[in-house]
């Protein structure tokens, strides 16, 4: 999941600014539990590639 989610933003697909899916979404369309997707969105948070705003979401960082 991280991996697909890295490669749209690297890619352009998912533009700086743009909201990433959230945990509930992700878990969905992967069949994962919440905390499997929260852990590949904290992967990313770590990479900087995205950046967590309290009360709004995830969101593509600028490079």
């Amino acid at each position: 999941m991280a991996t697909e989610l890295r490669a749209l933003i690297e890619s352009g697909e998912l533009a700086p600014g743009d909201p990433v899916p959230s945990e509930s979404v992700l878990a969905g369309r992967y069949g994962v539990a919440r905390g499997t997707a929260r852990h590949a969105l904290a992967e990313l948070e770590g990479a900087g590639l995205i950046k967590a705003i309290h009360g709004k979401g995830r969101f593509v960082q600028s490079r």
